[in-house]
């Protein structure tokens, strides 16, 4: 009775696969070739874990020096600030250079009359 859940395959065998036969022939072989690859593939794997560390440490120190700049609105208000000052001098140039230079002497005070060394 416990027979009777048992089904053969057609040519008697066990699974196959395309790569072979399912056992014996070749299959250390292909073992060890199998092994030797994941030996490839955790060196692999440890580099870039090791590539990653850098990363996330470079990332790290990059948030830290970015957080630093200048945010958009101190730039914008500077800009302004710059502009107005600018607007201002070349308004007020002919007051502000009057101002330096002193007061113009008169034509009548800068003369002299001809009797008068």
């Amino acid at each position: 009775m416990a027979d009777d859940n048992i089904v053969q395959f057609p040519d008697g065998g066990g699974p196959r696969d395309a790569g072979g036969a399912g056992g014996g022939d070749g299959m250390e072989a292909r073992v060890a070739k199998l092994e030797a690859g994941v030996g490839h593939i955790e060196q692999d794997v440890s580099e870039l874990r090791t590539d990653m560390k850098d990363v996330r440490d470079r990332l790290a120190r990059l948030e830290e020096r970015v957080s630093h700049l200048p945010g958009k609105g101190f730039i914008v208000t500077a800009l302004i600030i710059g502009f107005a000052v600018t607007a201002g001098l070349v308004t007020f140039q002919s007051r502000i250079q009057s101002f330096v230079t002193g007061p113009k002497p008169s034509a009548a005070s800068s003369t002299s009359q001809p009797g008068t060394p």
